[in-house]
């Protein structure tokens, strides 16, 4: 095997597939990357089993082979050359890096120890637009939980029917995030439930383009495809919550704000409930909105806020970084907050948006 790369481009590819690397691996070659130079390039692969992360960079490949070197190791050395031509040959079990006075000779492991992973296709079962996957993730991402105790939590829903629609849904059975966007193509027949970190891998990816999706029932796995990047990911399995339960029917009241407001003034009252569950009050009134906290033998703070109300006052606490995440998330001049008592679920919208909902459950304090 040899070839010429450009740094710029080694650097890059190692960076992206290196997430995907084993941190505790099971066996050794998964703490690797493996290289194959192809007539066309060179494809890049890493995996840890749950997670894979596949890509194609131009090279003049001058003999074609394929081998797995330790990832740290390469990305460390690459990424310490400078920018311009870099050449790379195997030797026996060794694969020999040089780009100007510059020379690495890096151990391998046989690329047949490898696992197998999917490559690029031409043919997904759903296309999405990369700003609007990029949306959809960034606004439902943050409810899904952070810890394994119910592994299912950990996942984001994807239900798609070949409707024109995709929803994707996230919760931590403490607050529920659900947003529809338009797509192209068939869909899958059953909800796929996404890990979090294939979610946030494919995410990153779709700044550069439109982004495919392809589920495979049989090894139940799902790839995202951008350009000639994948992420591919073993699914979750497990009974996802009805989370429509607790979507309310109607509300008592909605109030309308200005986002940036509301988060001003949630940003400062939130600095005296963090010593207290981050527990916030939220006071709606025809005027609007009052926003209250106290942390006992410590102080207390009081923000309002002007909206417009529809329907009933309320009066309710519910955990301020919930909020926050809603509000750091939007782009959306307007927002409106509606609920009908302190015993029953905040709802959290975009104003003129009827294709997002975030769902917070109240505190009883």
């Amino acid at each position: 095997m040899k070839f010429e790369v450009l740094q710029e481009q080694l650097s890059k590819g190692l960076g992206l597939v290196s997430k995907a690397v084993a941190t505790r691996p099971q066996l050794p070659v998964l703490a690797n990357v493996l290289i194959e130079a192809k007539a066309d390039g060179l494809v890049l692969s890493a995996t840890d089993l749950e997670l894979g992360i596949v890509t194609r960079i131009p090279a003049k490949v001058l003999e074609t082979g394929v081998v797995s070197v330790p990832s740290r190791m390469m990305v460390d050395f690459v990424n310490s050359l400078k920018p311009g031509k870099v050449e790379c040959e195997l030797s026996k079990e060794t694969l020999i890096v040089k780009a100007g006075g510059y020379k690495g000779r890096v151990q391998t492991i046989s690329a047949e120890e490898f696992p197998s992973l999917p490559v690029p296709s031409t043919e997904v079962m759903a296309k999405i637009e990369g700003a609007k996957f990029q949306e959809a993730v960034t606004a439902t991402l943050h409810s899904a939980a952070k810890d394994a105790l119910r592994p299912v939590l950990t996942g984001v829903l994807l239900s798609y029917s070949g409707s024109g629609k995709l929803k994707m849904v996230a919760t931590d059975g403490f607050r529920l995030a659900i947003k529809s966007l338009a797509v192209e193509g068939e869909g899958w027949e059953k909800p796929a439930l996404v890990p979090s970190r294939a979610i946030a891998e494919a995410m990153k990816l779709s700044s550069e383009g439109d982004v495919g999706v392809v589920i495979y029932p049989e090894t139940s796995q799902i790839v995202f495809q951008v350009g000639e990047s994948i992420v591919v990911s073993q699914l979750l399995s497990g009974n996802y919550p009805e989370y429509q339960r607790i979507v309310p029917k109607e509300y008592g009241g909605v109030v309308d704000v200005a986002r940036e407001d509301l988060l001003s003034a949630l940003k400062a009252v939130h600095i005296f409930a963090r010593d207290n569950s981050n527990v916030v009050k939220w006071v709606v009134t025809e005027s609007g909105i009052e926003l209250s906290a106290e942390t006992p033998e410590r102080g207390e703070a009081k923000a309002e806020v002007a909206g417009k109300l529809e329907g009933d006052g309320v009066e309710i606490s519910i955990n301020a970084k919930f909020a926050l995440d809603f509000l750091l998330a939007s782009k959306a001049e307007s927002v409106s907050f509606s609920s009908t008592d302190a015993l029953s679920p905040g709802g959290f919208r975009e104003v003129g948006e009827k294709d997002y909902l975030y769902v917070v459950m109240p505190i009883n304090a």
